[in-house]
């Protein structure tokens, strides 16, 4: 009787969070996180003691926030096996949940974080504001300096995909040397790109900057734009490295251009 009640006074966005938020933190967190919500509808944030991380995390009710929250902090899918990184990329940062992560594992590195979509970069600012080392960016990784637009401004929060647009636009489009020579970079430790189906157009078009990655973990959506994989595969033809793979994530460690 009691949840049949609260069902009704709740939101639907607030009651799958309030669900989710009690089934990872408990009821106790849960319900004064729910008494910030009704402050602020539109966010919610997830304690730094919960998170486990220096600072609070700022997601949106209800939304596909909630999952990526799951597979960065619950499953760690970007939890790669490296010592150390100085210098990391974060591409497709979405709300920068996974920016926040690689912040707290590698506490002395810069980490640049690339998103596209406006409404998401708005969280992102967010949620690394704290993080001094932190450089955030408003583009669409690709191939070339151009100008891009959402193809599915419809779609959840975690996927939106780009196009290039023959018109000028408020989503620049950066390829990797571009971020490398704003930013002042030699290499980069670690690429996370997971750019829903652009890395056909990064991997195909001049990947010479491959040479200047140590490790890379991507996710491939062929599902969307057929023959991500075979740009992978062939643009790392010419390289050694160490391949797993955690959830969706392909992640290939230790790069190194092969020698005739």
């Amino acid at each position: 009787m009691i949840k049949r009640i609260a069902r009704q006074l709740v939101s639907p966005s607030q009651w799958s969070w309030l669900s989710w938020y009690r089934g990872r933190f408990g009821i106790l967190r849960a319900l004064t996180g729910y008494c910030a919500l009704l402050l602020h509808p539109d966010i919610c944030f997830i304690s730094a003691a919960a998170a486990e991380t220096r600072h609070a995390l700022a997601i949106r009710p209800g939304t596909a926030d909630q999952s990526v929250f799951d597979e960065v902090f619950v499953r760690r899918e970007y939890d790669i096996d490296v010592p150390t990184a100085t210098v990391i990329l974060d591409a497709g940062a979405h709300i920068g949940l996974a920016t926040v992560f690689f912040a707290e594992r590698f506490r002395g590195a810069t980490v640049i974080s690339i998103e596209p979509e406006a409404t998401n970069f708005d969280v992102l600012c967010k949620n690394v504001s704290a993080y001094p080392r932190v450089r955030p960016m408003r583009a669409g990784l690709w191939s070339r300096s151009t100008w891009l637009r959402i193809e599915n401004p419809d779609a959840a929060t975690w996927s939106f995909r780009v196009l290039e647009s023959d018109q000028p636009t408020d989503i620049r489009a950066v390829s990797i040397p571009d971020v490398m020579q704003l930013h002042g970079l030699d290499h980069i430790d670690i690429l996370k790109m997971d750019i829903e189906g652009a890395e056909l157009e990064v991997l195909t078009h001049n990947a010479d900057w491959l040479s200047k990655v140590g490790n890379l973990m991507i996710e491939l959506h062929d599902r969307y734009r057929p023959g991500c994989t075979a740009a992978l595969e062939a643009a790392m033809s010419d390289y050694d490295y160490q391949r797993t793979a955690q959830g969706n994530t392909v992640i290939l460690r230790n790069i190194r251009r092969r020698h005739a």
